[in-house]
């Protein structure tokens, strides 16, 4: 998955206000992680990287030249060109799909014949012509960090290295010649390799930013989805209550049919435009105005409602946590407590401010399996730091808690 995928796939999203309020966290996220991406390495360089590696073969043509000034037999030269073509395709061959590998983390792309063709031409040049062909290992050398895991190829660099002095006994070649090839082999050697991690690492770090990107698109789903579950099962269950207490005034008292009957209009409005304002990203719940909705809910059921205490100067994200709390709270006593009374406490107790919703109802709430707006109030509350309790009372009904942190913003 490209990162361009995952933003196309972000912005087909509904833009939805994050808890804290403010811009989309999640489409300013995923756009960062679309940035890193083509700044990282391996979109920089892409597939041309084996031109690091395979630039260095002009370093042949010191060898090439010290056998024509040598005057050799046309056969002789026919020979070590087709070597050196031979050695230089190969070579070119094996990094460009060594490097692939790397970059694109894919294919079964197997090395060994590779890089035995160029150990047998290497061998083969140098004793043939002796010393003059002898740094032609550090191609075979260079050629390992990218073909082979790491540690198979500091192991190849150190067999290398041991079999360099009878190397350089069978050749004739001087001490220095040797000690210098080895020196340059090592280190080329070393160096590639922390390239070929480099190459590895930018590549495991793209995939980790699209999972993330990913992540974050599921995690905005989740959230809406909560959002309207939230918003719309208060709302329903009000326009239910509304439209039964409407049929059951016509009959007796159809004045005050009506009046209820423009009350459902104006909660379905209501209930609207606060889909409209959650997917334009601008809605967040007030405690306020959520005790007032359930002292609204509660009398057309028929339920008294008693609120005790007070909770104000509160950050906009606790806020919207406890006024999420209110609204789950008397959504349950609605639909499953058969209570007559329910009783919202707010109370602040040294660090932390709770929002209790009791009833006197049958307890239902436990013999429902949980839904999924306690387990999003659970989510939101957990998100600042605090948790939410819900059970049965000793003395029967049903309390819903939320205790948050005061201060967390």
């Amino acid at each position: 998955m490209s990162h361009e995928m995952t933003r196309r796939e972000v912005s087909e999203q509904p833009t939805i206000a994050p808890r804290n309020g403010g811009a989309n966290v999640t489409r300013d996220r995923v756009d960062a992680i679309g940035s890193l991406n083509e700044a990282g390495l391996g979109q920089t360089l892409g597939r041309y990287i084996w031109l690091l590696w395979v630039i260095w073969l002009a370093f042949l043509a010191y060898p090439l030249q010290a056998l024509f000034q040598a005057h050799p037999s046309p056969v002789r030269v026919a020979v070590v060109l087709t070597l050196t073509a031979i050695f230089a395709g190969v070579y070119t061959w094996n990094i460009i799909h060594a490097l692939r590998r790397l970059r694109l983390g894919t294919g079964d792309y197997t090395p060994w014949p590779a890089i035995a063709v160029m150990l047998a031409i290497a061998l083969g040049l140098t004793l043939g012509d002796r010393h003059a062909w002898v740094e032609i290992f550090i191609f075979v050398v260079v050629s390992l960090g990218p073909s082979l895991p790491p540690r198979h190829a500091l192991i190849g660099i150190g067999l290398f290295i041991v079999a360099a002095p009878v190397l350089g006994v069978l050749i004739s070649a001087g001490p220095v010649q040797i000690g210098q090839m080895v020196f340059q082999s090592a280190v080329s050697g070393i160096a590639v390799i922390i390239v070929g991690r480099v190459i590895v690492l930018d590549r495991e770090l793209r995939e980790a930013q699209e999972e993330i990107a990913r992540l974050a698109v599921n995690e905005e789903r989740l959230r809406f989805a909560r959002d309207l579950h939230d918003l719309l099962g208060h709302s329903l269950s009000l326009i239910a209550l509304k439209s039964e207490l409407v049929g059951k005034l016509i009959p007796i008292a159809p004045e005050r049919a009506l009046a209820e009957n423009h009350d459902v209009e104006a909660v379905a409005r209501r209930a609207l435009g606060e889909v409209r304002e959650a997917v334009a990203g601008y809605r967040q719940p007030s405690l306020a105005s959520e005790l007032e909705n359930a002292r609204e809910i509660l009398t057309a059921a028929g339920i008294r409602l008693e609120c005790e205490g007070e909770a104000g100067g509160l950050p906009p994200a606790q806020e919207a946590v406890l006024a999420w709390a209110v609204r789950e709270g008397v959504t349950n006593v609605i639909r499953h407590s058969r209570a007559t009374r329910c009783t919202i406490r707010i109370r602040r107790d040294g660090n932390d401010t709770t929002v209790e919703v009791t009833d006197d109802g049958i307890g239902a709430g436990a013999e429902v399996p949980a839904g999924s707006g306690v387990r999003g109030l659970a989510e939101r509350a957990a998100a600042l730091g605090g948790r939410c309790e819900d059970g049965v009372l000793p003395e029967g009904g049903f309390r819903l808690a939320v205790i948050l942190p005061v201060g967390t913003a």
